[in-house]
């Protein structure tokens, strides 16, 4: 028991860490190599064009929905850590049983994200410079790196960095 207890452990927490490296390396070179708003399509040959990576950020949660203010962003960064806390609790309560890879994928994943938005909200702000908006035709440089505590906003005030669009089909609500 203990066996495989020791081996779900290491796979679950392996997932994490590799899905926080990659996830963090893609969004720096996202941050320093694109500009807000710009776009590119993957060069795959498929001819139907279904993915691309294009630079957002976001201030609050999953489609831009946010809690106002400073305090909206402690409460949300306190519920990403409850979040995380719980998928690693529940990590540690099924890693001694024998259940389907699935579950703990999906529960490393979960943290991973957590944790991954978790960062770019403590210490993007710190570490960057602000994002300029792409504009087609006007010359913009991504951001910087800035020295520790220089960027674009303080500790627990920074935006996440999103970038995978799937444009598979077209919806446009309408506005108020």
């Amino acid at each position: 028991m203990e066996n495989i207890k020791k081996r779900n452990l290491i796979y679950a927490f392996s997932i994490i860490f590799i899905v926080i490296l990659l996830d963090q390396t893609l969004k720096i070179w996202v941050k320093t190599h694109m500009l807000l708003g710009e776009s590119s399509y993957l060069h795959w040959n498929w001819p139907i064009k279904w993915f691309q990576l294009t630079f957002v950020e976001n201030n609050g949660m999953a489609f831009g929905m946010q809690l106002p203010g400073i305090y909206g962003k402690i409460i949300l960064s306190s519920l990403r850590l409850v979040i995380i806390s719980l998928m690693i609790f529940y990590i540690f309560k099924y890693s001694n049983r024998k259940v389907p890879k699935v579950v703990l994928i999906s529960f490393a994943l979960i943290t991973a994200g957590a944790l991954g938005n978790l960062i770019d909200s403590m210490f993007y702000g710190l570490i960057f410079s602000n994002s300029p908006f792409y504009y087609p035709g006007v010359v913009e440089h991504p951001a910087t790196f800035v020295s520790f505590g220089h960027g674009y906003a303080g500790f627990l005030k920074g935006k996440v960095v999103d970038m995978f669009y799937f444009p598979l089909f077209k919806i446009h609500f309408p506005q108020n």
